[in-house]
């Protein structure tokens, strides 16, 4: 009976011993994910702080440009395809007198009246979407 019980509690042993081994694997793989969550999320926030930056840079920046600068990157925007069409509406600015359409070419506008110094032609072209 004695040597029953005595192989009976080695079995118990084991089996506890087994099992222990199999949980604290599970824990330290569990943990080990978890660093490599948080170091992921850290790097997540990192950027996008990094982004944030930058873009508040960048509309710092443009929100200091003169008028006639503003309009410019405006309408460099709309011939890319990039804003808002106002009623199926894109509009393309080019100077009047020139045959060939230049990407730097300046658009100055009077602030005070917000008249151009210069004649643009203005072309409208409606898109279908």
């Amino acid at each position: 009976m004695e040597v029953l019980a005595n192989a009976a509690v080695a079995d118990i042993c084991k089996l506890v011993d087994d099992d222990y081994a199999v949980f604290r694997l599970e824990i330290s793989q569990s943990q080990n994910d978890n660093r490599a969550l948080r170091r992921k999320l850290q790097l997540l926030e990192l950027k996008m702080a990094r982004e944030r930056a930058e873009r508040t840079m960048r509309d710092r920046v443009l929100a200091s440009r003169p008028s006639s600068v503003k309009i410019l990157d405006r309408y460099r925007g709309m011939a890319r395809g990039e804003g808002n069409l106002n009623g199926g509406h894109k509009s393309f600015v080019k100077p009047a007198g020139h045959n060939t359409w230049s990407d730097d070419q300046p658009i100055t506008v009077d602030e005070g009246s917000g008249i151009s110094t210069q004649h643009v032609i203005v072309i409208e072209v409606s898109v279908i979407v």
